[in-house]
C-alpha cells in the first residue's frame, strides 16, 4: 500500500472535505493542479514536467472516489442521524460502510468526530478480521476443497461437444527451448 494508500486518503479527504463543506462542485479537484504548478513547480519540479499526468490520475481517483462518497454519505447520515451526540457509531456500522459501500473507515472516523460521535473502532477492527478469516475459508483452495469434476459432469461435458483440457505442455521441461 504505502505512499499511494496514503496520496489516496489524504485525496480522499480533500475531496469529501470540498463537497461536504465548501459545497465545490464534482471534480473540482484536479483542477487545482495548474495552481498548484504555479505555486509549487519549483520546488517539485516533477510537477511542472508533467502536469496533464498529475491531473489525469487525481482526476479518475476524484471521479471513482466520488461516486463511492455519494452512497457512503447518504449511509453515514443515515446511521449518525440515531445516535445522540457523544453516543458511539458501533463497528458494525463502520464495517457495513465499509464491505457493502467501499467508504473508507478512517473517513467514517473523521465524519463521525465532526459531529460528536466516538466510534467503536475495535469492534471494526474485529469484524473485519472476521470476514477475511471467511474468506480465506470460502476459498476452494483455502478448504482443501477438491477442483475435480464427477463422472456424470464429464460425461455431460462430453455430451454437449466439450473437448477435455490438453495441459501437457505442463509437462514439457524443454528449458532451451522456452521464451520469456
Amino acid at each position: 500500500e504505502g505512499r499511494g494508500y496514503v496520496l489516496r486518503r489524504i485525496l480522499r479527504r480533500a475531496v469529501r472535505y470540498g463537497a461536504d463543506i465548501l459545497k465545490a462542485p464534482a471534480g473540482f479537484f484536479h483542477q487545482l493542479v495548474a495552481p498548484l504548478v504555479e505555486l509549487m513547480g519549483d520546488a517539485f519540479p516533477e510537477l511542472r514536467a508533467k502536469p496533464n499526468a498529475v491531473a489525469a490520475v487525481i482526476q479518475e481517483e476524484e471521479a471513482q472516489f466520488t461516486r463511492t462518497l455519494a452512497n457512503g454519505l447518504k449511509e453515514f447520515t443515515k446511521r449518525a442521524a440515531k445516535l445522540q451526540r457523544g453516543a458511539t457509531l458501533p463497528g458494525g456500522d463502520v464495517h457495513a460502510l465499509f464491505t457493502s459501500f467501499g467508504f473508507p473507515p478512517d473517513l467514517t472516523e473523521l465524519m463521525a468526530a465532526e459531529k460528536g460521535l466516538a466510534v467503536d473502532m475495535a469492534a471494526f477492527d474485529a469484524l473485519l478480521e472476521k470476514t477475511k478469516q471467511e474468506s480465506r475459508g470460502a476459498s476452494a483452495f483455502g478448504t482443501g476443497g477438491s477442483l475435480a469434476l464427477e463422472a456424470d459432469q464429464l460425461d455431460k461435458l462430453s455430451k454437449l461437444g466439450v473437448l477435455p483440457t490438453d495441459d501437457s505442455h505442463k509437462y514439457a521441461w524443454d528449458v532451451a527451448g522456452a521464451r520469456g
